[in-house]
């Protein structure tokens, strides 16, 4: 197998077309079709179904897309990560080091750039803790680690926020990483699916799936809300693919953070993906002013700010 095999996969999966593919990569058509031709048979499975006008993957093509993308773009970000070794090659940290996360924020920022840090400072140990719903309550007064990474849903109209903070801690500080919009995952064919943009308001009268970290239930939809609609949760669950199966069997909807959307649903899949007005999510590092690996906290940061959703 070879990089180049599965740049054309991906570049394929995005044009539907081998002839554009080819185009696009600067190479001829019959380079690419024997290309991905010898992927098949060195994999022993079919990945293109040609058809009348262009191509399709195979389902098993689209299992494999996401893992092909992320070898793809491990290979493109080397000569950035020797740069950055070479830059603090000189920084040394030893000991142990507690990262305490969200699940979006572990799913879509750190594991983006952990292995980064653990391979620039191998005598440091990283510990990561997952923050349940319960911890958020004292999490402003009580970290659970040397950094704290949050994300914060708010209905920008009702001004209704999952931020529990009602007091930071003057010994704390908290910085903004950015902010994303919520966004509705349906089936293409749904009645909702001609819209560009869609407000809460026009959503509560269809049924939800929700994921249970983001707590919108409670958030934007109260018992009250539920009572005088015919709105009805259906599943609340963070794994992703017990959500896609409920959408594709009830077309229903999803509703959460455009990062979550962008890692989990490909391109290919059937599903439309349309963002909801004013509704925001809120992503903040936590963390004690006087930590004594505060310069580590402000690279991490930096690096985290510099990731592109």
């Amino acid at each position: 197998m070879r990089l180049e095999q599965l740049v054309f996969l991906l570049e394929i999966a995005k044009t539907k077309s081998i002839s554009l593919a080819a185009n696009n990569c600067h190479i001829s058509h019959s380079a690419v079709s024997k290309s991905i031709k010898a992927l098949e048979e060195e994999l022993g499975v079919r990945l293109l179904e040609r058809q009348t006008k262009g191509v399709r993957l195979t389902q098993t093509a689209r299992f494999l897309l996401p893992h092909a993308r992320q070898i793809v773009q491990n290979v493109d970000a080397i000569p950035s990560l020797l740069r950055q070794y070479q830059d603090h090659g000189s920084e040394e940290y030893s000991g142990r080091f507690i990262i305490a996360a969200t699940p979006p924020i572990i799913d879509t920022i750190l594991q983006s750039i952990l292995k980064k840090f653990q391979d620039r400072y191998p005598d440091l140990h990283i510990d990561l803790h997952v923050i349940s719903q319960n911890d958020h309550e004292d999490l402003y007064t009580k970290p659970l680690g040397d950094l704290t990474f949050l994300s914060n849903v708010c209905d920008t109209v009702s001004m209704h926020t999952t931020d529990c903070a009602r007091q930071i801690s003057p010994q704390l500080r908290q910085e903004t990483l950015f902010r994303l919009n919520f966004s509705l995952v349906m089936k293409k064919d749904s009645a909702y699916a001609r819209k560009r943009v869609l407000s809460v308001r026009n959503t509560r009268n269809a049924k939800y799936i929700f994921n249970y970290f983001s707590r919108l239930d409670s958030l934007i939809f109260s018992r009250e809300d539920f009572a005088r609609t015919r709105s009805k949760i259906l599943l609340k669950s963070d794994n992703i693919d017990t959500i896609k199966k409920f959408i594709r069997n009830f077309d229903a909807f999803y509703l959460a953070d455009s990062a979550l959307v962008r890692l989990f649903f490909a391109a290919e899949e059937d599903f439309r993906i349309i963002p909801v007005k004013d509704l925001i999510c809120q992503f903040s590092a936590l963390y004690s002013a006087t930590n004594p690996y505060l310069p580590l906290i402000q690279e991490i940061i930096k690096e985290c700010r510099e990731i592109r959703l």
